[in-house]
């Protein structure tokens, strides 16, 4: 499994990485870096942050969906309701 993680802190980096054992994981720190990664790397799952402090979280997924239409695309979210984008959310 590849893994994309998106505008994570470290301290969920390393909750997704033990949860997802085994798996390649890419880190983005943006939106712009991580539809460049997806580009590239054919890409099992995306996990974005869904926080208002980002950018919404809809605009990403198209961006995302027009690049990588198979990547599924989680959000983690506990105050944006932009997630219900995401085929699923984590909150």
């Amino acid at each position: 499994m590849i893994l994309l993680l998106v505008g994570l802190d470290e301290a969920l980096q390393r909750r997704i990485g033990h949860i997802f054992d085994g798996a390649s994981i890419f880190v983005a720190v943006d939106d712009d870096a991580a539809i460049k990664q997806l580009r590239m790397v054919d890409v099992d799952a995306a996990v974005r942050s869904a926080t208002r402090r980002l950018a919404r979280f809809s605009d990403f997924v198209g961006r995302a969906r027009h690049t990588s239409p198979r990547t599924t695309l989680i959000a983690v979210s506990t105050d944006d309701d932009d997630a219900d984008a995401a085929d699923f959310v984590v909150g």
